[in-house]
């Protein structure tokens, strides 16, 4: 019922654009009446905005299909968005679109035309679309299973780290796990360069600071364009007092897992008797 109102509105409004087709044809681009005599959904205050140049190998994409996340694709948006500089909503809402992929750009077109004007209600209307709409994510799995990506600072990846964990309701977990579980996700070669900086076996340290020493890494690397790859860095790994035992992380980390299976175990032992 919500697409036939919304192409009845396209529809109803479609008389007025037609009227100046003429003119708004003739200024597309940098006329503002131009872009409206397409229906589009965004309304285009700025049209100046300034846009870098952004490759689409970077950029997420959503299909609007079932198997999907929608919260998970606006997080990697956003993190595109301030690593490139796109802070102004002006500039979220012109990148945006591009992100689109088959039912869901065919989704977004069908939106009531110059009814998005901010990024917050962007945001809002995708995630009224596509929320219930796409099946739910065993969201603790994710965080079990976080790898640092290759293009990925330290700082990006504890963003992601912080933010499964509130979307997996993981906040009882204790800080020795939670710190094993982020271990686990950084690469070996970040390693190698956090025990450097720690002087030591990073895995000794408290949780907040393995992630104050993510953070200035990550800053100190986007100022110097140095990462793990680089030969002085390499040259000074060697000189770290110790490392980090993976083994014993995924022990841990075992070990957490068989006591939350055995409290289910024995959760459902209980309903048996109880049925009986």
């Amino acid at each position: 019922m919500t697409e036939e109102r919304t192409n009845g509105h396209g529809r109803g409004g479609g008389g007025g654009g037609r009227g100046n087709n003429g003119g708004g044809r003739g200024n597309i681009g940098g006329n503002a009446e131009g872009d409206n005599s397409f229906g589009f959904p965004i309304v285009d205050e700025e049209s100046r905005t300034n846009m870098k140049n952004i490759s689409s190998s970077v950029l997420p994409n959503f299909h609007g299909e079932r198997n999907e996340d929608p919260e998970t694709f606006l997080f990697e948006f956003e993190v595109v968005c301030r690593t490139y500089d796109y802070l102004e909503d002006s500039q979220k809402l012109k990148l945006f679109p591009s992100t689109l992929k088959g039912a869901a750009l065919k989704w977004f077109m069908g939106l009531v035309p110059q009814s998005i004007r901010t990024w917050n209600d962007m945001k809002q209307t995708f995630l009224d679309r596509y929320l219930d709409y796409c099946m739910p994510t065993n969201h603790k799995d994710e965080v079990f299973k976080m790898v640092q990506r290759e293009d990925e600072n330290l700082e990006e990846l504890l963003e992601r780290f912080q933010y499964n964990l509130k979307r997996a309701k993981m906040s009882d977990v204790d800080q020795e796990t939670l710190k094993a579980l982020l271990l686990k996700a950084i690469r070996d070669e970040w390693i190698d360069i956090l025990n450097m900086m720690g002087k030591g076996d990073i895995s000794q340290l408290p949780l907040n600071e393995i992630a104050d020493l993510c953070i200035h890494l990550s800053r100190g690397k986007s100022k110097t364009k140095t990462g793990p790859r680089d030969p002085s860095l390499i040259r000074a790994n060697k000189s770290a007092t110790g490392s980090v035992s993976r083994v014993e992380i995924g022990n841990m980390l075992d070990e957490f897992k068989t006591d939350i299976l055995g409290s289910l175990i024995e959760q459902l032992d209980t309903l048996k008797i109880h049925n009986k």
